[in-house]
This record gives C-alpha cells, structure tokens and sequence, in this order.
C-alpha cells in the first residue's frame, strides 16, 4: 500500500516578505489504515516525532460525502487531538468500494501547533501536511504510463488558507479557514508533461476548516483567487517539484511562489490512461497593498472517460 505525505512549515510573514522559498518536500510512505468506517491516520513531524489520530478517540465531526468517484461510498472526519507537546487539527476524506473496502482513496490535511492549546492555536505558527493515501497510488505498484496521447482530469481540490491584511502585519491579524473548489490538470503522455489550475473552473469558496480562527476584525473573500500549477516532467506514476503560482483576476499580486506535486493512479481508464490524479499544492502570495496569503491543500482530479462511467 502506498502513502503520499507532504511536509511544509508555513512561515508565511518571514515567507512572502523576505521571498524565501517554501519549504517543503515530499514523502512517499504509508500513512494510513482503513477498515470500512475506521480510519488511522499516522504521520512523522519534521522533528521525527510521530503523531497519529483515528475515529474512535479523535474525532470531532464527521459528515457523509459524495464522492466524485463511480461505485465509491463516501465520509469525511474532522479530528482534534491534543498532547503535552502540541495540537493536532487533521481532516480526511475517504471513498470506497463497499464490496472492497480496501480499494480506498484518502486525500486531506494536517495541521499541528506546536507547543499550542486550545483556543489559543495561532495558524501563523504551524506545520502543514497534505495526507493522501491508497492502493492505487501506490509507489510499490506503479503505473504503466502511456506513452502518447493527452487527458483532460477533473475534479474537486480543498485546504486552509491563511490572510493578513498589509496594515496589521506588525499586529499579526489574520483570518484563516477552510476552502473547497475545482481542480483541472492536463497530461501530455507524449512530452511526459503535466499541469494544472486550481480555481480557474469555478470559483474557491469558504468552508469551515477544522480550526476556523480569526485575530483583529479581519474578514476576507476567497472567491477569484487562482492557484495555477504550472507544466512539470512526470516520471514513472509520481512527479514532484512544479511551481505554482497565485493570480486574481482583480486584485494585484505584487509577489507569489509555490509548489505542487501528487501521482498517477495505477488503475487505467476504458482508455488505458490513469484513471484519476491526485496531489497537493501550496501558494503564497503578496499583494500590492502588503497584504499576505497562503493557500495551501490536496486535490483529486478524474479522467473523463472514468467521470461518465
């Protein structure tokens, strides 16, 4: 079974005004167990230490989910877990085959504060991971890519996003919640190319994180904002290390940087092109004003030939 963690530390101030590059990588591992209506979700921290989270002991919410894959069933979980040493916020999505429930799709996020409690959780201070986990993404069994031809994927992408307007930099004022929106990709089989946008199809749109929080009377809009992943080389199944780049059609960014990564499904369509593509994505950005943001989040995109099954 195959696991796709990725590791980034927000830094967002010391980040988008000093130009810093974002830091983060990827680990390929298993990071997760699932059984029908359990699920684990496990992870190593950047200091090594090991966390872990599951729906008998952590969880705060939980809601059906309509899954975009075909014969799938659906659920998400909010979980809040909190030790000595920090807070972890996690959410997951899984989709299933209820004949099978081995033949899963976990995609979600991670958020932990160290050194943080309730209610005071600071999201300028955290480390963020994307978590995205199942069998046909699987790095032990890798796809057989085609080796010519194009796809069109589709699908849904969600994460955290974090604002601090220009005139509270100093005051640390922000507003940090979840958002939820359209992901498109293109794979060139023959260049052995693939790229992307978040949010060009439709607009993002808010919805509860985990942890929505807010210090100082910020408010902010996320609909416009368009996380674009640019054209990357993909090896066999995985690809890691494309650029990404933050654009609103009205609002001037002044400064944006990123990355974005993910995997080919091992499971071909009617077509024999990978039947799904999932990954993660990260911008940061700064506006003309000296308003800074983050958008940060996982992404599962389907074929259409497997979308009209």
């Amino acid at each position: 079974m195959r696991i796709l963690v990725i590791l980034l530390m927000t830094g967002l101030l010391a980040a988008c005004s000093t130009s810093a590059p974002v830091d983060e990588s990827i680990q390929f591992e298993r990071n997760s167990q699932f059984s029908t209506r359990y699920l684990r979700v496990f992870l190593n921290l950047q200091d090594g230490r090991p966390l872990s989270v599951n729906t008998l002991d952590d969880v705060e919410s939980s809601e059906a989910f309509d899954t975009p894959i075909p014969g799938h069933r659906g659920h998400a979980w909010r979980f809040l877990k909190e030790e000595e040493h920090g807070t972890s916020h996690a959410y997951a999505v899984v989709s299933w085959d209820d004949d099978n429930p081995p033949d899963y799709l976990m995609v979600g996020w991670w958020a932990y504060y160290p050194g943080q409690h309730p209610p005071d959780l600071d999201p300028l201070d955290t480390e963020e991971y994307a978590i995205i986990d199942g069998p046909e993404v699987d790095p032990a069994h890798l796809p057989e890519m085609p080796v010519a031809g194009t796809a069109a994927y589709a699908g849904l992408a969600g994460g955290i996003y974090v604002y601090v307007p220009g005139a509270t930099i100093e005051e640390r004022h922000f507003v940090s919640d979840g958002w939820e929106g359209p992901v498109t990709l293109t794979a060139d089989f023959g260049e052995g190319t693939v790229s992307g946008c978040i949010g060009c199809a439709g607009d993002l749109t808010a919805r509860p994180a985990v942890a929505p929080a807010s210090r100082g009377d910020v408010r902010h809009d996320i609909s416009g904002y368009e996380l674009h992943l640019a054209e990357q080389p993909f090896g066999i199944g995985n690809f890691d290390g494309g650029a990404a780049e933050v654009r609103h059609p009205s609002r001037q960014i002044a400064h944006s940087e990123g990355r974005w990564g993910g995997s080919f499904s091992n499971k071909p369509d009617a077509t024999d092109n990978p039947r799904l593509v999932t990954g993660f994505g990260v911008g940061r950005f700064e506006e003309a004003d000296g308003s800074l943001g983050q958008l940060f989040g996982s992404f599962v995109g389907l074929s259409e030939d497997f979308r009209e099954q």
